[in-house]
């Protein structure tokens, strides 16, 4: 009995075009496997995952970056449809730092357009510029994918005008053309507890508790 041939000499050489298509459609195909056919072990039993990246999984965490340049790419272009162009714009994960100048009292977003709805111009009246364009960056944002859903805040939200941003505080200082100020920043759930350099853990723990 002769062994079945799985593959085959091609005909001609594909195109790079070509080949990057093929290579795109193969880790798809693993990705899509990966993703619905992981195993994890809970009282002592192996589970199959449902749904969802699974948390700790390193490709979860590689499909969410490349997830996430793709929805940069399209949340820039979609503000510069509408005629809001970012002075700034930065993203560490899941936590995103723009700045932008103020977009008008009583703009909402609606079928894609920007309008003036005069309602929304007496429900904006006692907020103050930041909370307005943050709200319209709000809806552009959960516009350009119905998955993901995302908050909202800006300096004006602080008595001191900083705004916490992962391991900084930010304001805006309008009296020197809004330069960008920033001071170290440390959360109040902060634990000062530390682990002694000749612990009995294990040194990848270690190297996990540094740089987490």
């Amino acid at each position: 009995m002769k062994a079945h041939k799985r593959f085959y000499k091609p005909k001609r050489k594909p195109s790079k075009i070509e080949e990057r298509k093929m290579l795109g459609k193969a880790l798809e195909i693993m990705i899509i496997e990966c993703m619905e056919n992981h195993v994890y072990k809970f009282e002592n039993k192996l589970r199959i995952q449902k749904d969802s990246g699974p948390t700790g999984y390193a490709l979860t965490g590689e499909v969410s970056d490349c997830f996430m340049i793709n929805w940069d790419k399209k949340f820039i272009e979609s503000l510069e449809l509408l005629g809001i162009h970012l002075e700034m714009y930065s993203r560490l994960k899941d936590d995103i730092g723009l700045v932008t100048k103020s977009i008008r009292k009583g703009t909402k977003l609606v079928d894609g357009k920007l309008i003036i709805d005069e309602n929304k111009v007496k429900e904006d009246e006692d907020k103050d510029d930041e909370e307005v364009t943050m709200g319209v960056l709000h809806q552009v944002a959960e516009s350009v994918n119905s998955m993901l859903r995302f908050t909202v805040d800006f300096p004006s939200n602080y008595k001191e005008g900083k705004m916490p941003i992962l391991d900084l505080k930010v304001k805006l200082n309008h009296q020197l053309n809004s330069r960008i100020e920033f001071e170290f920043y440390e959360k109040p759930t902060k634990n000062p507890m530390l682990i002694l350099a000749d612990s009995a853990t294990n040194n990848k723990t270690k190297r996990t508790i540094l740089t987490q």
